[in-house]
């Protein structure tokens, strides 16, 4: 045997490791993620930086000798998180370090791993000139003036140079004002060599009303610790120690008389408008559906404070507007309010449209204007719809009718007819058998799913949202069909066992007639011998009314409709 070939194969397959490693290396490196929880800081005061990463071994391979270049690293602590969420694993390992800059001006963390740098602003040391005691409590507000419902940071700072125990704060209350707690941060600073451990509570506060606001003066108490040389604690505590902070005025300025009077007042230091599609829109066919949302984030603005979107539909297109979605997080420089809007867009006729453009106005905080976010015009082409080819299932024969089929005249019997005299009965029997076996395997099913637990869960009105939205589309369309499935599967997610097969069953239990006479007519729309046209306006309007009425009020005892879960 000659290795000819063999080399180079094996380096091939080498290199094809090593592109796979360097690939998967710098998958990795990209996964990785930096935050602080504070860009600005004082000479002598120290700040968290959270490093974030897939696996241990990437931490360990970061280089920290940059960032040493303009911080001192203070204290460094690994921690790990492993979460599963619709039974998929994720695992995540984090480097919390604190950090002390080591000269003032701009400084920047460096891109470790890969990740986006981020810029510290460093200013001269804190004057220390009025430190006489060892705790300090002071309020202070990131602006003195505002405009009404936008959002002002009161910070609540103790500064402490003891150990203190049983520390507490009074309640804030306001008049005329809305106060959300933030994300409480604790430090370090350093005041002519000596340490001080600085934690802040900070509020967002929105005025609900112009003119002058009163924040009163806040009261912290404390219990200062004493050193024990021994385990045994005897009850006896330090000093007992309270402090009041100075009372604060924040002036609210009334609405501008430069924001369209017609519009939603949103104040706020950032404003973005996102729009996304679950298909492509341009591949709708009448009597598809396919679900539009759009995602309205403000920075300084919680999210029950923005506007719903206005879904405006030309003619031939309909809109069905979905429950709306409205979530509040935090970024530094405070709340940051998610209002998310779906709707289900649904075509009656083919043909080209233009969706109409969607401008939200709101006021620019920083440059003190009004501006807008704007999703443009945006055209669509909707197809013809595809014809339902399946047949309908087969009748069973009446005394009345007969098929056209079988009006061709048959050939009288000739002499070899006589010997399949034993072929009926064998097919007779073998079709019994059939129906035999096939009620036995309902029974089993339906036995099996009656023994099943129903709940209410989040899939099952999830799944009951999707299909009542193609129930809508078919109903819309006017297609029988497609809206026989669409509600045997609303059903199916709604009620649970006991409809799958039967729609008459259910409408009697419900004991609604107007859904049980849109059931029959879309029954005989399909099924009749003559074909007849068919509208979903009857069917839609009866399960749309069912949805919106409480469980309570269904006249089924064994049968739950939960509505909404669209």
């Amino acid at each position: 045997m000659h290795p000819t070939g063999k080399h180079p194969r094996l380096i091939a397959a080498a290199l094809s490791l090593v592109a796979a490693l360097l690939l998967f290396a710098g998958t990795a490196r990209a996964e990785v993620k930096l935050a602080v929880d504070r860009q600005a800081v004082a000479m002598g005061e120290s700040f968290s930086l959270i490093i974030s990463a897939g696996s241990a071994e990437e931490l360990r391979q970061l280089d920290l000798r940059a960032l040493e270049t303009d911080f001192a690293i203070l204290q460094r602590t690994q921690s790990s998180n492993t979460s599963i969420i619709n039974g998929e694993r994720s695992h995540s390992e984090q480097l919390s370090l604190e950090l002390t800059p080591l000269r003032e001006g701009r400084l920047e963390i460096p891109p470790l791993g890969g990740a986006a740098p981020i810029a510290i602003e460093v200013a001269e040391p804190v004057a220390g000139e009025e430190r006489n005691d060892d705790v300090l409590f002071t309020a202070e507000l990131d602006r003195e003036t505002v405009y009404v419902q936008e959002q002002a940071i009161l910070t609540l700072r103790i500064e402490q140079a003891v150990n203190l125990e049983a520390r507490s704060l009074s309640e804030l209350k306001l008049d005329r004002a809305f106060a959300v707690p933030l994300e409480q941060r604790s430090f370090q600073r350093t005041l002519d060599g000596r340490p001080w451990l600085v934690h802040e509570v900070r509020f967002a506060i929105f005025p609900e009303r112009s003119g002058e606001l009163q924040i009163p003066p806040q009261t912290f108490t404390a219990r200062e610790s004493r050193t024990r040389r021994s385990g045994i604690n005897f009850g006896l505590g330090g000093r007992q120690l309270q402090r009041r902070s100075q009372p604060l005025t924040l002036q609210v300025e009334p609405r501008p008389a430069a924001f369209p009077q017609d519009a939603t007042w949103l104040p706020a230091r950032a404003l973005s408008l996102e729009q996304s599609w679950s298909a492509d829109p341009d591949t709708l066919q009448v009597g598809d559906s396919l679900t539009r949302n759009l995602s309205l984030r403000a920075e300084g603005l919680q999210g029950a404070q923005l506007p719903p979107i206005d879904f405006q539909a030309p003619e031939g297109l309909r809109y069905y507007t979905d429950q709306p979605q409205i979530e509040d997080s935090e970024n530094p420089g405070g709340v940051v309010g998610l209002r998310q809007d779906s709707a289900a867009l649904v075509a009656s006729e083919p043909g080209d449209y233009t969706l109409p453009a969607i401008r939200v106005p709101w006021w620019d905080t920083t440059e003190d204007r009004v501006r807008y976010a704007e999703i443009p015009a945006q055209r669509i082409t909707v197809l013809p719809g595809s014809i339902d080819a399946s047949p309908p299932p087969a009748e069973p024969a009446t005394p009345g009718a007969r098929s056209t089929a079988s009006a061709t005249p048959a050939a009288p019997p000739g002499p070899r007819s006589t010997p399949t005299h034993w072929l009926w009965p064998l097919l007779s029997a073998g079709l019994g058998l059939g129906w035999l076996l096939t009620a036995l395997l309902w029974w089993r099913s339906h036995t099996r799913a009656a023994n099943l637990p129903h709940s209410g869960s989040a899939s099952g009105a999830n799944s009951a949202g999707r299909a009542f939205r193609q129930l809508q589309a078919a109903c819309t369309s006017h297609s029988p069909a497609p809206a026989r499935r669409a509600l045997l599967d609303w059903c199916q997610a709604q009620v649970g066992a006991g409809c799958e097969r039967d729609l008459y069953t259910l409408a009697e239990r419900l004991g609604d007639r107007e859904l049980l006479a849109a059931i029959d007519e879309l029954e005989r729309a399909l099924y009749a011998p003559v074909a007849t046209p068919w509208r979903g306006d009857a069917l839609l309007a009866a399960v749309r009314r069912l949805r919106q009425q409480p469980a309570r009020q269904q006249a089924a005892p064994d049968l739950a409709l939960y509505p909404g879960g669209e």
